[in-house]
């Protein structure tokens, strides 16, 4: 059986630098995959943030730092004041809030 790469591997800048130079190198999903051991979906995302990275590599950040974004829109401190704001509301009023 194949080697499988390591579930939620966390990839430096560095190491997706390396991913995104391979990929404009011309080598093939299947190749970058074995090479860095992730998935081609993971090469996948790092060629999305490729202006990211650009950008982190521009203000000389430090390239060994694993980046960790959050899939929470960028809305979110909103949805959450609004979601107390109404928990608040139905509470004043008596209104039982469960789980279930």
């Amino acid at each position: 059986m194949p080697e499988r790469a390591n579930k939620r591997r966390r990839l430096s800048i560095r190491d997706k630098l390396e991913i995104l130079k391979d990929v404009n190198a011309g080598f093939s999903y299947e190749e970058i995959k074995v090479r860095h051991k992730v998935s081609k979906g993971a090469i996948s995302y790092v060629r999305q943030q490729k202006e990211e990275l650009q950008k982190c590599v521009n203000e000389n950040k430090n390239l060994d730092l694993v980046v960790v974004t959050s899939r929470l829109s960028n809305n979110s401190a909103e949805i959450d004041r609004r979601v107390f704001t109404w928990f608040q509301n139905m509470r004043g009023r008596n209104i039982k809030i469960t789980h279930a």
